[in-house]
């Protein structure tokens, strides 16, 4: 006997005007029919209620949500994406139980003990567990931010021997390759209307860096991606945020001319 944990992304679950896809949910829920015949554990962790309650309270408006809707659009697609998997399950004679979470919920001990419990007692009925974040309740600093990661958390709460995520990226990336892509767009518009705009000076490169640190995001290069020796980045963009600080102050080449200074004094 295997476990695995599936997620799907809100592209996947739900087409462009927010209504689930019936035939790729159909067919991800006959291989989950099919596993659980042959008594292995499934957990299905689906994005999407945001996308379908726009759907539902927009009358079938396009587009992204704003921010201060989500949460409310939330509560009104969640109930209605979960009846979509109930169906789908039911029809292929499996018995699925919804199950929302929050950061808080895998933060806490106390928590995190009733959740894993909750979710092992399903399993051990034959049952499949299909989890969302809760995101009615969640903020910005307190979210998990990214179905990816409550998907990464369920695996390792459970005990998964496999997550599996169903994405309509390209493969792995250390940064968001819708980001890229828009930079890249930008950069090519640059060139057409004429000469490129100036550099960031330094002090502003190396502020946004400390900010980044300070903020928990580690270091970055200039392309976006995570440096593999982020402790050194954040560090180092600490030092270097100071220093533009300094700098912003007017201060820094009194600074300088202090510490040169200094160390002559101590040589002497």
């Amino acid at each position: 006997m295997s476990r695995f944990v599936v997620k799907l992304g809100s592209s996947i679950v739900a087409d462009d005007n927010g209504e689930p896809r019936r035939d790729v949910l159909g067919a991800v829920c006959e291989v989950v029919a099919a596993r659980r015949a042959r008594s292995d554990d499934v957990i299905l962790v689906t994005s999407g209620a945001i996308a379908h309650g726009n759907q539902r309270h927009g009358a079938g408006r396009a587009g992204r949500a704003p921010s201060t809707s989500c949460r409310p659009l939330s509560a009104v697609g969640q109930g209605k994406l979960y009846r979509v998997w109930d169906e789908l399950l039911r029809d292929r004679g499996a018995t699925s139980a919804q199950v929302l979470l929050t950061f808080f919920d895998l933060s806490a001990r106390l928590h995190y003990l009733n959740a894993r419990q909750t979710l092992t007692r399903l399993l051990d009925w034959g049952v499949v567990p299909v989890i969302n974040e809760n995101d009615t309740t969640t903020t910005d600093e307190i979210s998990f931010g990214d179905n990816d990661f409550l998907a990464a958390q369920v695996a390792i709460l459970v005990g998964a021997e496999l997550l599996v995520v169903l994405t309509d990226i390209d493969g792995l990336f250390t940064a968001d390759p819708a980001r890229r892509r828009r930079r890249a767009a930008r950069a090519r518009g640059q060139r057409r209307r004429g000469p490129r705009a100036a550099p960031d000076r330094p002090h502003d490169r190396a502020a946004r860096l400390g900010r980044d640190a300070l903020e928990g995001r580690g270091g970055r290069d200039g392309d976006g991606g995570r440096h593999p020796d982020g402790g050194v980045q954040r560090h180092a963009a600490g030092r270097a945020e100071r220093g533009a600080r300094r700098l912003a102050g007017g201060g820094g080449r009194a600074s300088c001319r202090a510490s040169r200074a200094t160390r002559a004094s101590s040589c002497g």
